[in-house]
Formats: structure tokens, sequence, C-alpha cells
């Protein structure tokens, strides 16, 4: 479901056309500049989603990977857009301290049946046994995701 294009001020950078793709009750404003960049409205302000106040992305996790990515290959309607920086959102969730955003970024990582190669992430993946905020089935959930990983080719 993309929207009508809107013009909104980025920090830095000065106008910037672009387009909605999900739908207004995701409680998340993102869409795709006119250049094929990810952003997000947040704090009355336009931003990158790579480097964005990730705390407006996080509604995002309480949703299945597979339906938000779904919604958004189907909101961006055929429009040209950067990979999304689904690796950068899981990667906050995982050093923010709080169990119950870890188990929804761990979620995300099983659902979209992540690789490895983001080394940001595996490190935060590997650490999470030791954290001691994390509860005990989401240490075992993020060795069970390592054991995965590391015994990938």
């Amino acid at each position: 479901m993309a929207t009508d294009c809107n013009t909104t001020s980025m920090s830095g950078v000065g106008p910037v056309e672009w387009r909605g793709v999900l739908e207004p009750e995701r409680n998340v404003e993102l869409g795709v500049s006119r250049a094929g960049e990810w952003v997000v409205l947040a704090r009355g302000a336009l931003h990158p989603c790579v480097g964005a106040p990730m705390l407006a992305l996080l509604p995002l996790l309480e949703s299945s990977w597979s339906d938000v990515e779904r919604e958004l290959r189907e909101g961006l309607g055929g429009m040209p857009a950067a990979p999304f920086p689904w690796e950068e959102i899981v990667a906050h969730v995982l050093e923010g301290g709080s169990d119950y955003w870890a188990v929804r970024g761990l979620r995300w990582i099983e659902e979209m049946d992540w690789q490895g190669g983001d080394e940001r992430l595996e490190q935060l993946v590997r650490r999470l046994p030791g954290e001691k905020w994390t509860s005990q089935p989401t240490r075992h959930r993020a060795r069970r995701i390592m054991a995965r990983i590391t015994a990938l080719p």
C-alpha cells in the first residue's frame, strides 16, 4: 500500500520527497525516498532508516518478520529501494538491555533464516547468553542460533 508522495524536511538535507509503504495502523511512518532510500518519520522529522532513531522502528518487531517483509514488498509496489536494514534493527534491540525486545529480535533472526555475515549482529548474538538481563529461554535461543550459524559451510 504505497501512499501519495510526501515532502518532509530531513535534518541536514532539506526537503525530501518520499512515499509511505506501510498501513497507518502499524504506527510506524516508514517509506522510501525518491532516491530509493528507506526513511522513517520520527519526532516530526524525516530520518534515514540506517542510523535512524530506532525507537520509531521497534513496533515492527511486534509482528512476524514474514508479515513485515510482505507488507514492505507490497507497499513498494515495484518502486526501487535499497535493501531494508533488518540486521540494524535487530542489532539495536540485542544491545538494548531488554529481554522483551531481544526475544523479538531473535525471533526475526530465526524467521528470516539469517545466515550470519553481519559481524556486529553475530557478536551481539554470541554475547547474549552471558548477559545478566536475558532470561534463560533467551540465552538458550541465542545459543541455538549461534550453533546453527557456526555449523554452516
